[in-house]
């Protein structure tokens, strides 16, 4: 048993006369010992077809082997191969049926391609996608290049609303949902019409979830960049825009906050004049001296007294330090987007005779 080696012994199933694929192996060799006729080779004396020189009877005699023209007439020569040679001239083809069968499964690859794509452009309708991502999506896995089974997965996608397009189009439905009513307190909070601790709360509300869905917009961008971009497209290049209304989007985030500055929340935040799409300056540590605790980004009547008496602003900005990796990458596709704008724009106008 092997136990006395204080293992268990590794098993070797071509020393197990019970495994299927030792007995296999036997059937293979004794294959080999037999002539195409089906009769075994001589291999010496039988265990039971005695010897001549024992002398013994036995109840089974040999048989006299055949004569020359019988084992002629038996072997039937070499198999013949599935597909014929054609040496010299054009290749043969191979067996009708099998080709029929071939034939036969590629219409129906066919069939269940169109039905996908009509499947897909319906849902794409349905959803208000808009046209760059159908163009770009049908340049890519319309063309018959790739298994049904991607389409497939792209309509199971759509119908449980995880599409990557999808994604990015309900990202940049609730940031624009959000600026707007960002645009709106400021209104509000210039009129004077909305009590001081309100605004603040809804301004920190707002801001918070404005820059949680910036986020979530480039990040959904890369992710939808990755499924329609062609093999063969530039790599220095992250892939194509995502256009919203006629403009590159992520150009769009680049500068569409730059008017908090000047607004009247200016008065509540340090909003930074340049490109902060994810207002990362109103969260920066205060500048004159001091390090803001827990209470700062707090906002109650009790501590806007004790702000004013500091000289401070009114309120921070808070954020999560988990969140400085994300801002961190997103910041660098908004600056990768740019300088790629920037330098086709140099090229076309090397380029354009004057």
């Amino acid at each position: 048993t092997g136990f006395h080696l204080e293992k268990i012994p590794q098993y070797d199933p071509l020393r197990d006369r019970h495994c299927g694929a030792y007995r296999a192996i036997l059937a293979r060799r004794e294959a080999r010992k037999r002539t195409p006729s089906g009769t075994r080779m001589h291999a010496g004396p039988s265990r039971d077809v005695p010897s001549p020189s024992h002398g013994r009877s036995s109840r089974h005699e040999a048989e006299p082997p055949p004569k020359s023209s019988e084992r002629a007439s038996s072997y039937a020569g070499p198999r013949r191969p599935l597909v014929p040679s054609n040496r010299g001239g054009a290749p043969a083809a191979g067996p009708p049926g099998r080709a029929m069968l071939r034939a036969d499964n590629g219409e129906k690859q066919k069939a269940l391609i169109a039905q996908l794509v009509e499947h897909i452009q319906m849902c794409w309708d349905t959803y208000g996608v808009p046209d760059h991502h159908r163009t770009l999506y049908a340049a890519k896995y319309f063309n018959g290049s790739f298994h049904p089974n991607v389409l497939l997965q792209e309509a199971d996608a759509l119908a449980g609303d995880t599409a990557p397009v999808l994604e990015v189009m309900r990202a940049i439905s609730s940031r624009e949902a959000a600026h707007s009513r960002l645009r709106l307190l400021e209104k509000v909070f210039a009129e004077g019409s909305m009590a001081l601790a309100r605004v603040q709360t809804e301004l920190v509300d707002i801001l918070l979830h404005l820059r949680s869905c910036s986020l979530e917009v480039v990040e959904g961008i890369v992710r939808w960049r990755h499924s329609v971009r062609q093999a063969d497209a530039d790599a220095k290049h992250a892939g194509p825009a995502w256009v919203e209304k006629g403009d590159n989007y992520l150009m769009k985030m680049k500068s569409d906050m730059s008017w908090l500055a000047d607004s009247a929340f200016s008065e509540l935040l340090d909003f930074s004049p340049k490109s902060d799409p994810f207002l990362v300056h109103p969260s920066a540590p205060s500048t004159q001296g001091r390090t803001r605790d827990a209470d700062d980004f707090r906002i109650t009547p009790t501590n806007l007294k004790s702000r004013k008496r500091r000289g401070t602003k009114l309120a921070a900005l808070p954020m999560k330090k988990d969140l400085l990796l994300r801002i961190h990458a997103a910041e660098m596709v908004i600056l990768e987007e740019s300088v790629h704008l920037h330098m086709v724009a140099e090229k076309e106008r090397v380029l354009t005779p004057r």
